[in-house]
């Protein structure tokens, strides 16, 4: 799964880039784990969602952090409010906010 996402995140900038004439340079790409602290997100299992979003958003910024300035909205469990996730972006100048992180069973 974190594979097709990473593939997909690399095409869409591809695309921009060239759409832009912006191939040399490096995009800023936000990744929101979603809920975080007192949201645990969906709970089934054992399982949280909010821990499992936040483990595939770490795995993807390590993976697009080579090509990509990735920032995540958080690295560890507390919740940032819905207010202040765009707000993150908007303060680096974010190119692209992408993949906030949502899963269901």
């Amino acid at each position: 799964m974190l594979t097709k996402i990473i593939q997909t995140i690399q095409i869409q900038m591809y695309i921009l880039q060239h759409q832009l004439g912006t191939e040399t340079k490096k995009y800023t790409i936000i990744v929101d784990p979603g809920h975080g602290g007192h949201d645990s997100g969906a709970v089934a299992n054992g399982y949280r969602e909010k821990d499992i979003a936040l483990e595939v958003a770490k795995r993807l910024a390590r993976n697009l952090s080579a090509d990509y300035n990735v920032i995540t909205t958080r690295d560890s469990d507390y919740f940032v409010t819905l207010d202040e996730r765009p707000a993150i972006g908007n303060r680096v100048n974010a190119d692209f906010y992408k993949y906030s992180l949502k899963f269901r069973r």
